[in-house]
């Protein structure tokens, strides 16, 4: 959710006021980490790259023309910044680490706000895990993050339809896990 605020602190921002645009690191630093170490899955790494995100976006600031959301172009560089990074580890044949912060406990396809039984918790973070990592990013996206399909498209630079696609496939791939998981004698 934008606030009415992040206007007036890019202009303040722009215009020279480095406490504003602090501020605006302040309302979105967990949310770019969070997507940042879906992607690299590796705490060290997201946390350099998320500077490095700010950083960029700082210097970039005033090619944001405002056509959309202040949080969505900046989890726009957030998410090219962790690919590339993540692809240059690839051809490096250097290997990920895993990191504990893939699910956060699985309440994120919930909103956080359900109660669920232990055991049900236990077999979706199961589910969730197993699923490659672009799955469980647009998942946090979606659900944690509170991203509109058209958010996640600009994002991620697919079509809304496709956005949609594999929401739907991953949701299905989550029921026939834990389905799966619940049939096992």
């Amino acid at each position: 959710m934008e606030s009415t605020a992040e206007p007036n602190l890019i202009k303040q921002t722009l215009e020279g006021d480095h406490r504003a645009f602090r501020t605006l690191v302040e309302m979105h630093h967990m949310n770019v980490f969070n997507l940042v170490i879906r992607i690299v899955q590796q705490r060290e790494l997201a946390e350099e790259i998320a500077q490095d995100v700010f950083l960029k976006a700082f210097r970039s600031l005033r090619k944001f023309k405002g056509t959309s959301k202040f949080s969505t172009w900046l989890y726009r560089i957030a998410y090219n910044e962790a690919v590339t990074n993540t692809r240059k580890k690839r051809f490096q044949f250097e290997e990920l680490e895993e990191t504990h912060a893939s699910v956060e406990d699985g309440a994120f396809l919930f909103g956080g706000d359900v109660d669920i039984e232990e055991e049900q918790m236990q077999l979706l973070e199961t589910a969730v895990k197993g699923l490659k990592t672009e799955a469980q990013l647009l998942l946090g996206m979606y659900y944690q993050q509170d991203l509109s399909v058209k958010e996640i498209s600009e994002i991620t630079g697919e079509s809304e339809s496709n956005v949609k696609v594999r929401l739907f496939r991953t949701r299905k791939q989550i029921q026939e896990s834990v389905g799966a998981f619940t049939q096992q004698p």
